[in-house]
């Protein structure tokens, strides 16, 4: 059974050295890596599995690989982009791009080095740590393509909403103050007044 790069794998028995649903995002057959990052939300860390236990563990049936559905927000083409979108989705990619270099691939996974990279570019660049972190999970998590980086409004709001500008949305308005009585008992010098016109 193959192992990819980007493939996705899950547990099936308790004997399997994954835990939960995982992406393989870096590996290196070589020296018996393979780098995963559980498909949980919020993405957590990425951590090292054995190339030849993950091998054996989908030989002996402990786990299986899966097919996953590419989220809606990563369908959009190039052309359909407005420029806005790009720019946001560039500048995200120009924070996270020198982290992963191809010349030394990996590098980010090798101990001790994602901390010390993050903190570097984090200095760099004059913004917090786990901003890079974020930014670097989000792009893993997604299968490692720069339309990761996108926002994803495919999930807001209620679908098929017909909205109409009369009827304003949300919860009607309250009044919340205390009620006055409009009302009063006239007596006979009240009524004495309204005939003489003073009141």
């Amino acid at each position: 059974m193959s192992i990819s790069l980007n493939g996705v794998f899950e547990p099936i028995t308790e004997f399997s050295v994954l835990s939960t649903m995982a992406r393989v995002i870096h590996l290196d057959e070589a020296d018996d890596v393979v780098v995963v990052m559980d498909l949980v939300e919020p993405p957590v860390k990425p951590y090292v599995v054995g190339f030849e236990d993950l091998k054996l563990s989908l030989e002996s049936g402990d786990s299986k690989p899966v097919t996953v559905g590419v989220p809606e927000f990563l369908l959009v083409l190039e052309d359909d982009l407005d420029e806005k979108t790009k720019r946001d989705r560039d500048e995200k990619w120009a924070v996270i791009a020198p982290l992963l270099d191809p010349a030394y691939p990996g590098q980010i996974f090798v101990h001790g080095e994602m901390g010390r990279l993050v903190g570097n570019r984090a200095a760099e660049l004059g913004m917090q740590r786990k901003t890079i972190y974020r930014l670097l999970y989000r792009y893993w998590f997604y299968g490692q393509v720069r339309n990761a980086l996108l926002k994803n409004y495919s999930a807001v709001g209620v679908a098929n909403r017909n909205y109409t500008p009369e009827k304003r949305p949300g919860r009607k308005p309250r009044f919340q103050g205390v009620v006055i009585q409009s009302s009063k008992m006239l007596n006979a010098i009240d009524k004495r007044c309204i005939k003489l016109g003073k009141l």
